[in-house]
């Protein structure tokens, strides 16, 4: 740009400078250190960073100091937070938006099928999690859509996938969702081949995490054959289809020679996120007061631009505080196991406007406390459904029910039958004759309640004691964990809503 056609403020270019630190993408203390400089001695305009992690772990700081860090290169939702975090943006498509857009391809694609059941094989990380969360809520909106979406949850590595996938199997779903990333990716395609579930399913998708063709899904050569990827809406950079594209050209006599394919696609990464960076900046630029900070995010925040990095039909477009996220589209696409490559089927789809804002506190995550989680030391515990915890306490078994509050949702349950998925926000208090436990982080293991009417529940992942007549808030997305235990008949865990 400084070459070529750049920012003019009052008459006079401005020379952008590009101010480079390397934080090794995983070493979060470089990270901050990183973001001290730039704040400090250096005095950035603006500050880019890459990764989730990475990104989060100094948000706040660049809030703090109302520094731009626009254009976040991660799909975490936490970059559509206006809100707490109104000088950060993200830019590229979001793990919610995904998630949403999965149910957008099913109700347009399956129509004779519906409404599905759904099953999600749910790699438990941060990336799994936010996908889980994220199209649960979407199969509540859409019951038309989804009939039933059951969540199997694995250890990241891959350790116990199989016996998941066998009970994902059981569950009879119509389409099946690996919330995985990169090495996950061929270990979990390869064990719902070996489980024969591959055969029954109406469809079945991979996320934007596995996306790297070579490295994501040629290890799992024919098993691989015909799943599905949102791929996000940029144009690839090597596809011969946009060669002849002005944009395009240019970036291809810029390439160095020999240069990977993964490699290349970074290379598009970086002008995707230059030219919205740039177009921010003219538009700030022409604004009463000129090219300044608060400029800069107003015009970031507002921006509506033809990208021609991006397939026709995608929307870059946000709306201020009422829609944070710029990219709510996607192709979609097929593995071609010959080709080792991905294949678009079909047009895109763009919910632009439609995906939730994300008020995420990242402090509360590193904690280890999931505010929005549903998992409480039960690898295999969703929504409204009970959980057999065995081989913690003997016998006599363990049973656990989780729930999350919502203004809509019920106010009593005995919690043995007829789960309901949302308790409501507000005040409850145990039932008399309830017999309670809670799962201890400390010591790993299910604990008793005492007799005589007391009990423990958990909220957010903290156990919380109560005596009969003794009252705990619970307010809009607390997760709620239940458990009883059953001897020669099965105890009650209980609560009753008593106000608002």
């Amino acid at each position: 740009m400084n070459e070529n056609d750049p920012i003019v403020v009052d008459g006079a270019p401005r020379e952008l400078v590009l101010l480079t630190r390397d934080d090794r993408t995983s070493d979060t203390a470089q990270t901050v250190a990183a973001v001290e400089q730039f704040l400090g001695p250096d005095n950035a305009f603006s500050i880019l960073t890459l990764g989730t992690v990475n990104s989060w772990v100094s948000y706040d700081r660049i809030n703090a100091a109302c520094v731009p860090q626009p254009f976040v290169m991660s799909q975490h939702p936490a970059g559509g937070d206006p809100v707490q975090h109104p000088w950060t943006t993200g830019m590229e498509l979001s793990y919610s938006t995904e998630a949403r857009l999965w149910g957008e391809w099913i109700r347009h694609n399956l129509a004779e099928h519906l409404p599905v059941r759904v099953a999600g094989l749910v790699a438990d990380h941060y990336f799994g999690r936010t996908w889980e969360h994220a199209f649960g809520e979407w199969a509540a909106e859409n019951t038309d859509v989804v009939s039933e979406f059951n969540s199997f949850r694995h250890e990241a590595d891959g350790r116990n996938l199989q016996g998941r996938v066998v009970a994902a199997a059981r569950s009879e779903p119509d389409v099946l969702i690996a919330m995985t990333a990169t090495d996950g990716c061929a270990q979990t395609i390869t064990e719902v081949e070996a489980a024969g579930l591959r055969d029954t399913l109406a469809a079945a998708f991979v996320t934007t995490g596995c996306e790297v063709a070579d490295r994501d899904m040629a290890p799992a050569g024919t098993a691989a054959e015909g799943w599905w990827i949102a791929n996000g809406g940029a144009k690839r950079i090597d596809d011969p289809q946009y060669a002849d594209e002005p944009l395009m050209s240019l970036l291809r006599a810029r390439m160095p020679a020999g240069t990977s394919a993964l490699s290349r696609d970074l290379f598009g990464t970086g002008f995707r996120h230059g030219f919205a960076y740039v177009e921010a900046l003219r538009v700030a630029a022409a604004l009463p007061g000129g090219l300044t900070r608060t400029n800069f995010i107003l015009a970031a925040r507002t921006l509506d631009i033809r990208h021609p990095l991006y397939l026709d039909g995608i929307s870059v477009r946000m709306n201020g505080n009422s829609d944070a996220y710029l990219i709510e589209g996607s192709q979609f696409s097929q593995y071609d196991a010959g080709k080792r490559d991905w294949v678009q089927v079909g047009g895109v789809i763009d919910i632009n406007g439609e995906t939730p804002n994300c008020e995420w506190n990242y402090r509360a995550w590193l904690s280890g406390r999931r505010p929005r989680g549903w998992e409480a030391g039960i690898s295999n515990l969703t929504p409204g459904k009970f959980a057999t915890v065995s081989g913690t306490m003997g016998e006599p078994r363990a049973y656990a029910a989780a729930f999350r509050a919502t203004s809509t949702g019920a106010e009593s349950g005995t919690w043995c039958e007829g789960l309901p998925v949302n308790i409501r926000t507000g005040y409850w208090a145990l039932a008399s004759g309830t017999w309670c436990l809670f799962y201890d982080y400390s010591t790993a293991s299910w604990q008793q309640s005492d007799a005589g009417g007391q009990g423990f529940v958990q909220v957010n992942d903290e156990p919380v004691r109560l005596r009969v007549g003794q009252e705990i808030r619970l307010d809009d997305g607390d997760a709620v964990v239940v458990a009883t235990y059953s001897g020669e008949r099965v105890y009650k865990c209980r609560l009753r809503w008593t106000r608002d």
